[in-house]
């Protein structure tokens, strides 16, 4: 606090704005709780794609109920969380990277449909 040049949570003028995405398989993943690098993540991603466009425009854009009409209630909860910044982060340590966790084991089961397996 001695050092600080600004009381906490004031920005500068200059600051300019940005945002914290996760990338789209990882939040699949998730919603999936599968691998990241599995096929039927890649299979989800690529019908994502195919059916709304780019990565960041489903990521940032694309109507959450769009994004439930195409794949599953749970990949549109972890986009709608990611957006908002509703996530867990388990924090780093000794060379370790940290964990990003959309949602915990109880809260999987309050949200409504299936999760798609291809």
């Amino acid at each position: 606090m001695k050092l600080a040049d600004r009381a906490e949570g004031i920005k500068p003028k200059s600051a300019r704005p940005f945002r914290s995405i996760i990338p789209l398989p990882e939040l699949i993943s998730e919603a999936l709780r599968v691998g990241v690098s599995s096929k039927a993540v890649d299979n989800v991603y690529q019908l994502m794609l195919a059916a709304l466009g780019s990565e960041f425009k489903i990521l940032i854009d694309s109507p959450l109920s769009d994004i439930e009409e195409s794949v599953s209630p749970h990949v549109r909860e972890a986009i709608a969380r990611m957006r908002s910044g509703k996530v867990n982060i388990a924090p780093g340590f000794d060379g370790e990277y940290g964990k990003v966790r959309i949602f915990e084991e109880v809260e999987r089961k309050k949200i409504k449909g299936q999760t798609l397996l291809f």
